[in-house]
């Protein structure tokens, strides 16, 4: 990309802060990944302003803060663990494949659990598991 054309694409983005445009990359990445098109991603985004969703997005955003509240204890001293995504793909420096990794706070702790689930889906299980 040529100096010129990221001058003028940052004087396009002038109107939105940093945190906006991350958050827009993550959305456009996710979806991508999970295969919708950008075409399908604007016709979702286009029906939730044009219908009546309101109930929907409520019910997604206190199911996202239940979701962000949810937390693995450590099995050796209690503390809350934090998951981490392990991006290498299998090879030599992920030799089993491993897509996240659990790992204590604790600077005392030795408590590290490797997954083959992404942080994404552990996360999930975790929210399922303590609804039911």
């Amino acid at each position: 990309m040529t100096q010129e054309k990221i001058d003028k694409w940052l004087l396009d983005l002038e109107p939105f802060s940093l945190s906006e445009l991350h958050t827009a990359m993550a959305l456009l990445k996710h979806y991508l990944f999970l295969g919708y098109s950008l075409v399908e991603q604007e016709a979702f985004y286009s029906e939730i302003l044009a219908g009546d969703h309101r109930k929907k997005i409520k019910e997604l955003v206190a199911r996202q803060r239940l979701y962000r509240s949810k937390e693995k204890p450590c099995p050796l001293c209690e503390a809350p663990l934090s998951i981490y995504s392990i991006n290498e793909p299998k090879g030599k420096s992920n030799v089993k494949g491993y897509a996240s990794l659990w790992l204590c706070p604790n600077a005392d702790c030795p408590f590290e659990e490797f997954s083959f689930n992404s942080k994404y889906e552990e996360k999930r299980m975790l929210l399922t598991k303590e609804e039911t």
